[in-house]
C-alpha cells in the first residue's frame, strides 16, 4: 500500500501567497493521520501554491483550469499571483510522479496488486457541511466490496460517509493507467474531526487518526488477499 499525500505541506518557497489562503489550501496534519505500518508513503514537500501534484499530466501549463492548474497562477479569491520560477516548479512535480511510480514499480514484483491511498482533507470553510468522510475512486473502480467494508465501519462509529461526494477520483500512477493490478483510492477527513479553528490538534486528534488506521487497516487486508 502506498500512502499519497501531496497537500500537508506549507512550503511556498517564498512566493508571495497570503496566509489565508494557505490555511484554506493545506490538507493540515494528513502527513500524521495516515500512516499505516505495512505502507510507504510519498508526501510533498511543498505546498499545493508550489506545485498542485493531483493535477494529470494533459494539465502541465499552469494557465488551464482557469488558473488552478499545476502551478496556480490565482489565489482562492481568484485574484493572481505571479508564477516565478516555472521551470523549478515543474521540475518537482516531475520528480513527484517520478517517485509515485518508482515506489509501485519496486512493490509490484513482491506482491499481485498494490493499492495507492490518495489521502486528503477538506472543510475549512465548509466546517458544518453533514459528510465526515468521502472515499473517491475513478471509473475503473471495481473493490466494492472493500469500499463497503470502510462505509459500515464509518457509520457504525457515527460517521456520515459520502460515495464520490463531495470530491470524486484518485490518483493512478502516470506509468499505470489501466493496469488492473495498480488500484486507488481516495480517503478525505473533514477538517472538523480533528482540527480547530486555529488550525491546531483538536481534542478528537487522536479518534480520527484510529479510525482512519482501522481504514488503512482494511485496505490491507485487501490487498493481500490476494497473495
Amino acid at each position: 500500500m502506498i500512502l499519497h499525500i501531496p497537500h500537508s505541506s506549507t512550503e511556498t518557497l517564498d512566493r508571495n501567497i497570503s496566509q489565508h489562503d494557505i490555511n484554506r489550501g493545506t490538507d493540515w496534519f494528513t502527513d500524521e493521520l495516515f500512516w499505516h505500518s505495512n505502507s510507504d508513503r510519498l508526501v510533498q514537500k511543498h505546498s499545493r501554491f508550489i506545485v498542485d501534484c493531483e493535477r494529470l499530466p494533459d494539465e502541465i501549463e499552469p494557465m488551464l483550469k482557469d488558473g488552478y492548474g499545476i502551478s496556480y497562477t490565482k489565489d482562492f479569491d481568484g485574484n493572481p499571483i505571479e508564477v516565478q520560477n516555472k521551470p523549478e516548479m515543474m521540475k518537482i512535480y516531475e520528480n513527484h510522479h517520478t517517485d509515485l511510480n518508482i515506489l509501485v514499480n519496486h512493490i509490484l514484483p513482491y506482491i499481485p496488486v498494490v493499492f495507492v491511498v490518495d489521502c486528503h482533507s477538506f472543510g475549512y470553510e465548509q466546517n458544518k457541511a453533514d459528510i465526515d468522510f468521502c472515499l473517491g475512486f475513478n471509473d475503473d473502480f471495481i473493490e466494492f466490496e472493500m469500499l463497503e467494508e470502510i462505509k459500515n465501519l464509518l457509520v457504525s462509529k457515527g460517521y456520515k460517509v459520502g460515495i464520490n461526494a463531495p470530491y470524486s477520483n484518485a490518483i493512478v500512477p502516470s506509468q499505470h493507467y489501466g493496469n488492473e493490478d495498480v488500484k486507488s483510492l481516495m480517503i478525505e477527513v473533514n477538517k472538523r474531526l480533528y482540527l480547530t479553528d486555529d488550525l491546531k490538534r483538536s481534542d478528537g486528534f487522536e479518534t480520527t487518526k484510529n479510525v482512519i488506521t482501522e481504514i488503512l487497516e482494511i485496505i490491507s487486508e485487501r490487498e493481500y488477499s490476494y497473495s
